[in-house]
């Protein structure tokens, strides 16, 4: 992995966790709503009066009106806005399994620093602080102080 890409990596890893949440919640929802629609679209093509059940022939396909239902829903045909839906949702799965990966990988390097090493790249890569204002903030949060070099040193 290039260096580009890993700090591509820990300079997009807050936006990419809170829009995972947010995927992973929309997801979610959606996926109930497409079972209720599944669920709906079955009973409203079988409930009497959306279909003509009059029995008369009306070419060489099946003749029951029950069957064609039944033989519709047997070959895996969907209306139109379930498999719309569908779609969309495997495009927010692609797009969080894109994003959870490069998740997992900034938190798996994360954890292999110390905690000073760990603040200092948090700070300064992933939340973009300026090392003029890091520097105060380590000396308040650790007790120490350390010059721009010095942190420059620990932050590799």
């Amino acid at each position: 992995m290039t260096q580009e890409r890993v700090d591509t990596m820990l300079h997009n890893y807050r936006e990419y966790v809170g829009r995972c949440k947010y995927l992973a919640a929309e997801i979610d929802e959606m996926t109930e709503d497409l079972k209720t629609l599944k669920a709906s679209s079955y009973s409203d093509a079988v409930a009497p009066g959306t279909q003509d059940l009059s029995g008369m022939p009306h070419g060489t396909d099946v003749s029951s009106p029950t069957e064609r239902i039944a033989v519709m829903f047997a070959s895996g045909s969907k209306p139109p806005y379930i498999v719309e839906l569908e779609k969309i949702i495997e495009e927010l799965k692609y797009e969080y399994r894109r994003k959870w990966t490069t998740v997992v990988f900034v938190e798996s390097w994360l954890q292999c620093l110390t905690d000073r090493e760990r603040w200092i790249i948090v700070q300064q890569v992933i939340d973009g602080v300026t090392w003029r204002e890091l520097t105060m903030q380590y000396e308040h949060c650790f007790g120490e102080t350390r010059t721009r070099d010095g942190l420059k040193k620990l932050k590799q």
